[in-house]
């Protein structure tokens, strides 16, 4: 299953945000 670029995109930024929130608390 390929994953499209938008997709991946979007992955990211989750992980970024999810990862930023951790460090805060």
């Amino acid at each position: 299953e390929k994953i499209s670029p938008v997709e991946a995109e979007a992955y990211k930024k989750t992980l970024t945000d999810a990862g930023a929130e951790a460090e805060i608390k």
